[in-house]
């Protein structure tokens, strides 16, 4: 069986010095939950630093809307659209649209003031590259389990996945707000997949669900579906 992943993020890459730096050039925003940030297609002129709360990212092809992205406490919001600007080809736009997920407070950049800080700064650029790393093999283990696993455990992986507390060796339930069609997006499944498996999670009492919410009443015996184990205490 295998661990969830451990917390990650750009942020928690930089030293403590390096981390004041970059926050001490942001102004702080804080939004609501269900907020938009930026909207897909919007022009990119800043780098938003989550600070606290949670990001979906999602985007519309083709008049479907796929979740494609989670963004937790420490990453960066629009560092892609923001680094491609700074490229001969010139300003990009956003590729994605961000909503939390819950409150949420970032540090908002400009893009000419977060060049200045990866330029000067020698940790910002590893730390860059290891975060695109991470999620890049992140998106392939996803990608890879839509066709390596069932639609059980890619939903029991999901749910954990993207609640992100219940890493935690002392949580015993965990919520959090994401819709059927949204969750089913994210594993590459039906809608109607997703509500065939739910219904038989809240007859076993693993799960409750309310409108965009889902409780894990149950952890171990979802992380057990998962295939996962929780991380020990430190």
């Amino acid at each position: 069986m295998t661990s969830l992943p451990a917390p990650r993020g750009f942020f928690t890459s930089l030293d403590r010095a390096t981390q004041n730096k970059l926050t001490r050039v942001g102004r702080l925003r804080s939004y609501e939950a269900g907020e938009v940030i930026y909207r897909q297609g919007e022009p990119s002129a800043h780098v938003r630093l989550l600070m606290s709360g949670t990001v979906k990212l999602t985007a519309r092809a083709r008049g479907r809307e796929t979740l494609l992205e989670i963004r937790v406490p420490g990453d960066l919001l629009g560092e892609r659209e923001v680094l491609k600007s700074q490229s001969p080809t010139g300003r990009a736009t956003h590729h994605a649209t961000a909503t939390t997920l819950r409150p949420t407070r970032v540090a908002v950049v400009s893009s000419t003031d977060f060049a200045k800080f990866i330029k000067s700064e020698p940790s910002a650029w590893p730390a860059i590259a290891q975060d695109l790393e991470t999620r890049l093999s992140e998106a392939e283990s996803r990608i890879s389990g839509i066709s390596a696993e069932g639609a059980n455990r890619r939903l029991a992986r999901a749910i954990l996945a993207l609640s992100m507390s219940t890493a935690m060796a002392e949580v015993k339930r965990s919520s959090l707000e994401f819709s059927q069609a949204e969750l089913a997006s994210w594993i590459g499944v039906s809608r109607e997949t997703v509500e065939r498996v739910m219904r038989d999670w809240r007859k076993r009492g693993i799960i409750e669900t309310g409108y965009r919410r889902i409780t894990v009443l149950r952890l171990d015996t979802l992380m057990s579906i998962a295939g996962m184990h929780r991380a020990p205490v430190a």
